[in-house]
């Protein structure tokens, strides 16, 4: 069971736990926590979960502000998203447009939710959040989806979120993202659903030179998974980026200069 409360953190130290597909928490001095994407339950019933037992319980987890990419049912989980909202009173949420809307609905107080938009640039808990451009990965033109860059001062993390199939297509409205040269950077590695293959998350990491590099989106879904061994057959040996595989619920604490 993930333990985020009993990790200390120091003001030059990030902590970065996984916790499945495309969700992560993070922890920063002296003690604010941060979630993206959680998917902390069972709610896609078609789908045959890989791990039976979740790695933290929505409501017993302690969050400070929750983030999501994008309003897909494994970003923005109705069954994740109450409890949190139930268990952190004070807790925010935090996302695009559908995204925002989900929340509210849900019966999050409007005051306790943010919309953002790419380019937003804000700062929260101390923390600077930007969201920048990710590629929908739906047939729907009229939706949005996000990355965000977390910028404590010290660490640069940027996670990619859903980011569509096509890299080629979409590449120059990445710009806000590669130029930000983040210490950590967080990509999907898997094909299915329409997000970014191994080779075009290669490529991608190639274009933004992090320092080390945590394939996502794999490892949860039996019928929707990958080895990172595809992905990482294209980015060992390249200079100035590690791969570092993270196991579903397990925890790396990264510094400025990305070690552990």
């Amino acid at each position: 069971m993930v333990d985020i409360q009993g990790v200390k953190v120091q003001p030059d130290e990030i902590a970065i736990w996984w916790l499945g597909q495309g969700g992560f928490a993070f922890k920063v001095h002296p003690g604010m926590v941060f979630m993206v994407d959680p998917h902390l339950s069972f709610s896609m019933r078609k789908a045959t979960y890989i791990h039976k037992d979740l790695c933290l319980k929505p409501e017993e987890a302690k969050v400070d502000y929750v983030l999501c990419t994008h309003d897909h049912l494994d970003h923005a989980d109705p069954e994740t998203l109450v409890p949190l909202s139930l268990a952190n009173p004070a807790a925010a949420f935090i996302g695009p447009p559908e995204a925002y809307e989900r929340f509210v609905k849900l019966g999050i107080a409007r005051s306790r939710c943010r919309r953002v938009v790419h380019g937003e640039e804000t700062t929260i808990g101390g923390v600077r959040v930007k969201a920048v451009y990710a590629e929908p990965t739906g047939t729907a033109r009229d939706v949005m989806h996000v990355g965000y860059v977390f910028d404590t001062g010290r660490v640069k993390v940027y996670i990619t979120g859903d980011t569509k199939v096509g890299l080629p297509s979409y590449v120059s409205r990445l710009h806000d993202a590669i130029a930000e040269r983040p210490d950590v950077m967080l990509v999907c590695i898997n094909e299915g659903y329409n997000n970014l293959g191994p080779v075009e998350a290669a490529e991608l990491t190639r274009m933004v030179r992090p320092k080390v590099v945590i394939p996502m989106h794999y490892d949860c879904i039996r019928e929707n998974t990958i080895e990172p061994s595809q992905f990482t057959s294209w980015i060992v040996g390249r200079a100035g980026t590690t791969v570092t595989i993270m196991s579903y619920g397990g925890v790396r604490v990264f510094k400025r200069d990305a070690s552990v």
